[in-house]
């Protein structure tokens, strides 16, 4: 779930276990908690200060969700393992190839070190730009409906336009971070790119608003209504003590 194990719990998303008292901060919760055990059967569930490590409140029940975005079992850690591994020799040997000495340098330094992390199978820093390496199928909030939504979207030609500005920038920062040793290719992948969502969303039922009369070409649209309006004046509030 994400958790770090300290010997001190002072913050969210750490635990520390200590004989039969397991401290742990929930991400959604003000206070951390302290459950004590009687052998395997929790005795008591209590709120504690971080400051004092003084128990507050007791409680009934005690939610504890993922404090991380990228959820991981040992299937996945044993994935991410295997891929990151392969793709840093590859472009290990690609590099020494190039003679880049400060790349093989570099990607060697940062490459151990993660791989080791990734071999600790604990939670770290920064894991989740790692996360095509544990799971190779991205998904978009689409995928989580039950039911197919009805999109809305407003300006879908600007949006494409900082889409693709994004993209540019990013393809630009990529490939000089990659010849420089700081990157692995597979990095790019940990965005879904504008094509793929685009798919999705065209087998979906959707609104798409423009201010201006024009057609986006990479919307297929069955009707079109005109609506006559204005843009509204911008209202700002002033206030001050004579």
């Amino acid at each position: 779930m994400g958790f770090e194990r300290v010997d001190m719990v002072e913050g969210p998303g750490q635990f520390s276990i200590r004989g039969g008292i397991f401290d742990i901060y929930p991400m959604t919760s003000v206070y951390p908690a302290r459950i004590e055990f009687f052998d395997d059967e929790v005795d008591s569930i209590r709120n504690f200060d971080v400051v004092t490590q003084r128990s507050l409140d007791k409680l009934n029940k005690l939610i504890i969700t993922p404090c991380k975005e990228l959820i991981i079992n040992d299937e996945a850690w044993r994935r991410c393992e295997e891929n990151f591994e392969a793709e840093y020799k590859n472009q290990l040997k690609k590099l020494q190839r190039s003679g880049s000495v400060d790349a093989v340098h570099q990607l060697t330094a940062q490459g151990a070190m993660l791989l080791e992390q990734i071999r600790s199978r604990n939670a770290f820093d920064g894991m989740e730009r790692l996360h095509n390496y544990f799971y190779p199928e991205t998904v978009t909030l689409l995928d989580y409906f039950e039911q197919d939504p009805l999109l809305l979207i407003d300006d879908p030609i600007r949006l494409k336009e900082v889409a693709d500005n994004i993209l540019k920038e990013r393809n630009e920062t990529y490939t000089d971070l990659l010849g420089k040793g700081k990157v692995l290719p597979g990095q790019f992948n940990t965005y879904l790119d504008l094509p793929k969502l685009l798919a999705q969303m065209e087998l979906k039922q959707g609104i798409y608003c423009s201010f201006l009369p024009r057609n986006p070409q990479f919307v297929k649209a069955q009707n079109v209504v005109n609506f006559p309006a204005k843009r509204c004046t911008a209202f700002r509030a002033f206030g001050g003590i004579g």
